[in-house]
């Protein structure tokens, strides 16, 4: 079962994977896995499985202060049952409680466990966590993208109404504008042209996917290494990891 597992992962799956969690795996989902498949919910299932084990192992571990995590549940609490009702949901105060434990615990067992790759993992993703602004114009025919690009060039008009006349993506409704977001979220092949340009560059028509298009900078943002891209980095460490321990998982179910 780990042995499918080729990406080098921080705990190792054969670390992680003790005999001892195994048996409570089998424990917990007994016969219940040939109905979690046909609902499509064994994946899920299986997530918040492995979450919940990593609350129980970091609580173990005294390294979260027992008086911060009752203060952080409290607020989680109110804050949930302003929005809900416990009982709609068919939870006990108890089972509320463990339920909001799990959900936010691990966070806190991500930075006990990639806390000192930070830095590391900022030098090698930042260029995808800086933010960025962008007018956006993209046509099919690079001599439309030609002429558009000398009209805006000479004032004749402006990027926003050749975009909602001309442009062929989503984004002419909004005048082409692209609202500040890291880069790694914007449209495939812009990441590489916004990072060499300057605020208010303009660019040739450049190609991106099938199309032609015309960019220019509004806005760039370099995300700083604070703690708002600390947390971003350590969801991304534990997303990849879950996945990987959750396919392990799985394989282990359905092949016993």
């Amino acid at each position: 079962m780990v042995n499918k597992v080729t990406a080098p992962l921080d705990p190792a799956p054969q670390h992680w994977l003790t005999l001892e969690r195994l048996e409570r795996l089998d424990a917990d989902f007994g016969n219940a896995v040939p109905l979690l498949l046909v609902s499509g919910s064994l994946h899920k299932t299986l997530d918040y499985w492995v979450r919940r084990e990593l609350a129980d192992e970091l609580l173990a571990s005294n390294y979260w202060p027992e008086d911060e995590c009752k203060q952080q549940l409290d607020t989680l609490e109110q804050t949930w049952r302003r929005k809900h009702d416990p009982v709609k949901w068919g939870l006990s105060d108890q089972q509320l409680r463990e339920k909001l434990l799990v959900s936010c615990v691990c966070g806190h067992w991500a930075r006990k466990q990639w806390q000192q790759r930070l830095e590391t993992l900022y030098l090698e993703r930042k260029q995808q966590l800086d933010k960025a602004s962008c007018s956006l114009l993209r046509v099919s025919d690079k001599r439309i993208a030609l002429e558009l690009y000398h009209r805006i060039r000479a004032r004749e008009a402006s990027f926003e109404s050749l975009s909602l006349e001309y442009g062929e993506g989503g984004e002419r409704f909004k005048g082409g504008l692209l609202k500040l977001q890291p880069l790694a979220q914007l449209p495939l092949g812009l990441p590489s042209l916004l990072n060499r340009m300057e605020v208010g560059e303009l660019l040739m028509p450049q190609r991106l996917g099938k199309g032609f298009a015309l960019v220019q900078l509004e806005r760039f943002e370099p995300a700083p290494l604070n703690s708002a891209t600390e947390e971003v980095l350590l969801a991304q460490e534990l997303q990849t990891w879950m996945q990987q321990i959750v396919l392990c998982l799985r394989a282990h179910l359905t092949s016993s």
